[in-house]
């Protein structure tokens, strides 16, 4: 199967850390990871802080500092929203995703991440690649109520 490995270099956009400001929520948002980290919170001020961080790694690390709502179980649906926001319909990024084809997306990583990539990869769940495919899906006007 052909297939993205990995969300750096060449397809570095497919990333959430990738800077590419998006309108979401009734905000502009610098990244993909800063709107979902901003998500793990329900405090206004701490979402406005991450929100507003200078690179999506303090968003992060901003994210991991917050007080945490009970989100956990939602985070597969607020990624999915985010993401149909990076790659809104006509946009540039929107494009390139679709440029992808039919391409397996994975999140390939080294750090262990095995919830949203694969490490290496062939082990973990890959949601983020999942729902990457799930967007290019609905882009191509073949979205289903699933994600594979």
């Amino acid at each position: 199967m052909v297939m993205i490995a990995k969300f750096r270099g060449p397809h570095f956009f497919l990333s959430t850390f990738f800077i590419s400001p998006f309108q979401w929520a009734g905000q502009m948002w610098p990244s993909a990871e800063h709107a979902y980290q901003a998500m793990k919170t329900e405090d206004p001020r701490w979402q406005e802080r991450i929100r507003t961080a200078k690179t999506s790694q303090e968003a992060k690390k901003l994210g991991r500092m917050a007080p945490q709502c009970m989100w956990e179980h939602e985070k597969c649906l607020d990624m999915y929203t985010i993401l149909k926001a990076k790659f809104a319909p006509g946009s540039l990024l929107a494009e390139k995703l679709q440029a992808t084809g039919t391409q397996k997306l994975v999140e390939g990583n080294w750090w262990g991440e095995t919830f949203w990539g694969q490490c290496p990869v062939g082990y973990g769940e890959n949601w983020l690649g999942k729902l990457l495919m799930k967007v290019r899906e609905d882009l191509n006007g073949q979205g289903m109520n699933r994600t594979e």
